[in-house]
């Protein structure tokens, strides 16, 4: 079975990481949406620039850019190729930017004219990498933190409350001499102080149990009758010293059944005395 604290940490881890792992999901759903923006106005700036050099006939300057840029460029004006570099064909789509992994394909409409782009950009994948990987960092050193954090728990409430388990154990077996050692937390101090208090009372009671146990048994040692004295479950507690001189007996008798120890009339009267006293119970 699995212990308290080891559940509570447990607990507390797998409400942490699923807590972690749902806003790294949320974080990046926003990285991309924002970069996507940002990427996509950036790219639609870039287009204007484009078709404004197209139209004052700065096509070794285009070609520079993109070469500068590492992208591929078409610009089209009423289906007609007006500018092109590397393999990129005109194709329709309502999507003006498509991103796939790391490769993006932008299309846009200016002034007459059309323009697609399609290049690589890896901002966003690099974004994603970062986040996660500073989300897990900061997630290990918080559970490391719970570990110690649940050990000091241990050590100031759960180990205090099993030591306490353990003595009252102790003291239900008869050891009321045990003590605990009390805690300074607030929370247990009282548990700790009543159990000593529990354990003094118990441990004065039994003294005077004692007492009365020896003066019972000295008064019957000086009784010249013979007294024998046997519990419910028919085991002799007392017999003193006159009964075994009246009965020969050599050995200790105590803690015995009492059987052949009196006579059949007395065995059944005690038997008699048994269930009149089963009866009232």
């Amino acid at each position: 079975m699995m212990k308290f604290h080891h559940r509570l940490m447990l607990l507390i881890s797998s409400i942490l990481i699923i807590s972690f792992v749902t806003l790294g999901i949320i974080i990046h759903a926003s990285i991309t949406y924002v970069l996507s923006e940002k990427h996509e106005q950036a790219l639609a700036t870039d287009a204007r620039s484009y078709i404004y050099l197209v139209q004052d006939n700065e096509i070794d300057k285009v070609k520079e850019i993109v070469k500068q840029q590492n992208i591929d460029l078409l610009i089209t004006k009423n289906d007609k190729k007006v500018f092109s570099s590397g393999k990129l064909k005109a194709i329709p789509n309502s999507d003006s930017y498509i991103q796939k992994k790391d490769v993006f394909i932008f299309n846009k409409k200016v002034n007459g004219y059309h323009v697609w782009i399609k290049g690589y950009n890896n901002d966003i994948t690099e974004m994603h990498w970062t986040l996660w990987k500073y989300l897990i960092l900061t997630c290990l050193v918080v559970l490391i933190c719970l570990y110690f954090a649940s050990r000091s728990f241990k050590r100031t409430l759960i180990r205090p409350i099993q030591e306490v388990t353990y003595a009252t154990q102790l003291l239900a077996n008869g050891y009321y001499h045990i003590r605990v050692p009390e805690s300074n937390v607030v929370e247990t101090k009282a548990l700790f102080v009543s159990t000593n208090d529990l354990a003094r009372r118990l441990q004065k009671l039994n003294n005077e149990q004692k007492i009365q146990s020896n003066r019972l048994k000295t008064t019957i040692e000086n009784i010249p009758s013979a007294i024998l004295m046997i519990d419910r479950n028919g085991k002799i507690v007392v017999a003193n010293k006159a009964y075994y001189e009246q009965f020969n007996i050599s050995h200790n008798i105590e803690q015995v059944g009492y059987h052949g120890y009196v006579n059949t009339e007395i065995e059944q009267l005690i038997l008699e005395s048994f269930k009149v006293e089963k009866t009232y119970l």
